[in-house]
């Protein structure tokens, strides 16, 4: 690879960057991925990162794939060796499995290709090198002109450092092979000694600037990056620097290792802490796993303690990822007890759901019940009543245990269903009560404004079928009137009652007379007189009322002057009351015979129909 090609290879690989960038890799990177994300992982990073680095990558993401599928692997086995088979028919490799093989074997083979032309290229890398090596040595010999010799021997290095790694076998040896021509070459410069030296100043300030840079790495806090950035300057130091003069070679040698032994110094520090930290995780986890191992040993004897002790598994599983790495001797020894125990919460797991089942038949049938009754409501018009059932079927249904899973959407389904019919149903004829109710109060704002208005005119006939009108129309909106408006609507009325030189007896009584009259013309059915009687026997029952009250009263003068005033104002009320009584008990009479006749048409009517059905049964015969 020349040094045009190196180039390009570098542009492309920052391009990449520029569209991809990996992600830093942490001891918990991919442990709290699932199946299907950590098979998406994989296909991205062989998709767009340089395959010679995703290695830790691709090994942490296999890592946390087997450990989640082996645990399900035992989970399906356990269930497949419950329902009888033979374990040796056992057969579990579903598509995420297979497609994250596919994927692995894509990297294996992506890498091998890798190294296999990376060996190549070392090989390649060596045979340039040694020519390089071989072009130095043929320079001693030359007769050119030295400034000539001199710019090949500089394009001779610049080559050196644009070739690229060779295998690790050959590397000592070519460097010090090829630093021992250099040398020479500057030896063989002493009959040019200005050339020499120009070279040795330049060599020597980039030393200088690497020595710089070295001795400024201790204090970086990112310890990894420094460290890279250390091989990368002994790499240039190696690589890209000729000698500088015999008086400063070794100054600028012991600065430069003085520098690296400070970094390698704390590389040893920092490492005896990460084992110190590895030693202290490994205690961590052993203590996670000491409480998981309590867990999976408890009996699971419900519901709620199984899902308790789910919850307590995830707790614990994240608590035994988020503890950092241990020592790597103890890795697999920990992971193979982690599975263990879930093996066995799995074989509780088990347990307690192989019990359930017992009771899901009868759950069952209970759910089954209840959704036949919901169905059986759901078009029912007596909202009143039914409401309260609908709501009880509800809580019922809360109740009830689990079922199959298979079965649980469906039923779930089918009773939500019949209970939202039931409520839209309910709702729609609230909707339209509110609406109605909207509306009453709305004529009845207008006809209390019509009342409150009221004045009377010189036609006195017309005035009082106006007023009995309002009143009419007050009695049937009356539903609509809360307290205070049937209040100022009672006031309203006897204000206007009271401008026709009436009180609210005597309107009544009037009215009442009308309506019988009408009634006696035209009522032909029951319910044309309902209202009417009801409002006489109401009159009817507050004057015993009152007349009650008055001769209770009269008790009270028992021994009193004939002639006391009061006396005499009571009994005279009495009297009044009793003739009012009289009144409307004759007003109830008259409706009476409405009624009665109103019978016995109806009564007539019927026999007529019942003969006339009879005859004609009989001519049938």
């Amino acid at each position: 690879m020349d040094s045009s090609e190196k180039n390009d290879a570098v542009e492309q690989e920052k391009s990449v960057d520029m569209v991809f960038q990996l992600p830093e890799l942490h001891s918990t990177s991919y442990q709290e991925h699932t199946l299907e994300n950590l098979v998406g992982e994989l296909q991205r990073l062989l998709k767009n990162a340089p395959i010679q680095k995703i290695a830790q990558h691709v090994h942490a993401i296999k890592q946390s794939f087997d450990m989640q599928f082996s645990t399900q692997l035992l989970a399906e086995k356990e269930r497949f060796l419950e329902q009888g088979n033979a374990e040796m028919d056992f057969e579990y490799k579903p598509l995420i499995k297979r497609q994250f093989d596919e994927l692995h074997r894509e990297y294996r083979d992506k890498k091998s290709r890798y190294r296999k032309e990376f060996e190549r290229q070392l090989q390649e890398n060596l045979s340039k090198k040694q020519a390089i090596i071989e072009s130095i040595k043929a320079l001693l010999e030359t007769e050119e002109n030295i400034n000539d010799t001199f710019q090949t021997f500089k394009d001779l290095q610049a080559e050196w450092r644009a070739t690229g790694m060779v295998p690790k076998t050959y590397n000592d040896d070519l460097w010090a092979n090829y630093h021992h021509h250099v040398e020479r070459f500057y030896d063989f410069l002493d009959l040019n000694r200005e050339l020499r030296d120009l070279d040795f100043k330049h060599n020597y300030e980039e030393k200088l600037k690497i020595i710089e840079r070295a001795e400024a790495l201790i204090d970086e806090p990112d310890f990894k990056k420094a460290y890279t950035t250390l091989q990368e300057l002994h790499r240039i130091w190696k690589e890209e620097l000729g000698p500088v003069s015999k008086e400063v070679r070794q100054e600028v040698w012991e600065r430069f290792s003085a520098a690296t032994k400070k970094m390698h110094d704390k590389k040893q520090q920092l490492a005896e802490i990460e084992d110190k930290e590895r030693e202290q995780h490994l205690i961590e986890k052993k203590k996670v796993l000491e409480a998981f191992e309590e867990l999976a040993a408890t009996p699971i004897s419900s519901q709620k303690q199984l899902n308790q002790h789910l919850k307590r598994v995830d707790e614990i599983k994240d608590s035994f990822y988020a503890v950092g790495p241990v020592p790597r001797k103890e890795q697999k020894a920990l992971s193979n007890q982690f599975r263990t125990l879930f093996k066995s919460f799995n074989q509780q797991k088990n347990a307690f759901y192989k019990e359930q089942k017992k009771s899901f038949k009868d759950n069952l049938a209970a759910k089954r019940r209840l959704i036949e009754k919901a169905e059986a409501l759901k078009d029912h018009t007596d909202f009143k009543t039914t409401t309260p059932v609908i709501k009880e079927l509800q809580r019922e249904w809360k109740t009830i245990g689990h079922v199959p899973r298979k079965y649980s959407e469906p039923l779930w389904e089918s009773f939500r269903g019949a209970c939202n019919h039931y409520f839209e149903r309910l709702k729609a004829q609230t909707n339209t009560a509110r609406a109605k109710q909207q509306h009453l109060r709305k004529e009845l704002s207008d006809v209390l404004e019509q009342i409150e208005n009221f004045s009377p005119s010189k036609n006195r006939d017309e005035d009082f079928q106006r007023l009995a009108e309002l009143k009419t129309k007050l009695e049937q909106q009356g539903r609509a009137a809360s307290g205070q408006v049937a209040l100022k609507a009672e006031k309203a009325l006897t204000k206007a009652i009271s401008s026709l030189g009436l009180d609210a007896n005597s309107f009544a009584s009037e009215l009442n007379s009308q309506r019988i009259e009408s009634l006696k013309k035209n009522a032909t059915e029951l319910s044309d007189l309902q209202h009417t009687r009801a409002e006489v026997r109401k009159h009817i029952d507050r004057l015993n009322d009152e007349i009650r009250l008055l001769e209770t009263n009269l008790e009270f003068f028992s021994s009193s002057n004939p002639e006391n005033p009061l006396l005499k104002e009571a009994r005279s009320k009495i009297a009044s009351k009793s003739d009012e009584k009289e009144q409307w008990t004759l007003k109830l009479k008259e409706l009476n015979v409405i009624k009665h006749r109103i019978e016995k048409e109806d009564a007539e009517s019927s026999q007529e129909t019942s003969e006339e059905a009879t005859n004609e049964n009989d001519s049938e015969e």
